[in-house]
């Protein structure tokens, strides 16, 4: 064996060795775009399971905003203590297009200061803090502050607020934290 054929058998051994590194870069590359592809496809499932929460939320406070009694009305507590009753599901449950939820209402109390106008009629409100935990493992806990219409009350303390919507507030805790 001569010199030049060492180097012609060096020559190919890099050559083939720079083919399979560059095969393997490439074949690298080609798995993280299948995996981007997936994590762009949990997430879309994500947030239309949020979206489709988020309207049964709007369906069943529309329901109790509505009615003047229901059955799952409980006096004011922590928001996180409802949660962790949520989570134990000792709450009421609820199916709305297939998708079933536990659900709590509390009555946090009439608010004078808090006021609205409805036909040129100031209203005092009446807060509900609606709680709901999805049974869909890619939803979450969502939390609703409503204000309800409520017999005007004098305002003592303060100058009264005046809100026009009747959803105050939501906070919303994803299953992934």
């Amino acid at each position: 064996m001569t010199a030049s054929d060492k180097q012609t058998g060096i020559v190919l051994v890099t050559v083939l060795l720079f083919i399979t590194v560059l095969s393997l870069l490439v074949l690298t590359q080609m798995q993280l775009v299948f995996l981007d592809y997936k994590s762009i496809n949990q997430r879309n499932e994500q947030h239309q399971a949020f979206f489709q929460f988020e309207k049964d939320a709007k369906k069943l406070a529309e329901i109790i905003t509505s009615s003047t009694q229901h059955a799952c009305v409980i006096p004011a507590m922590d928001a996180n203590a409802v949660i962790r009753v949520l989570k134990t599901k000792q709450a009421c449950i609820s199916t709305h297009e297939k998708q079933q939820f536990y659900y709590l209402v509390e009555d946090l109390g009439q608010f004078p200061c808090i006021q609205t106008v409805v036909d040129n009629i100031i209203y005092s409100t009446s807060h509900l803090r609606i709680s709901m935990l999805s049974a869909n493992q890619q939803a979450g806990i969502l939390q609703l502050r409503i204000a309800r219409l409520a017999q005007l009350a004098n305002c003592e303390c303060n100058e009264p607020i005046l809100i026009r919507s009747r959803l105050l507030s939501w906070r919303y805790l994803s299953n992934n934290l």
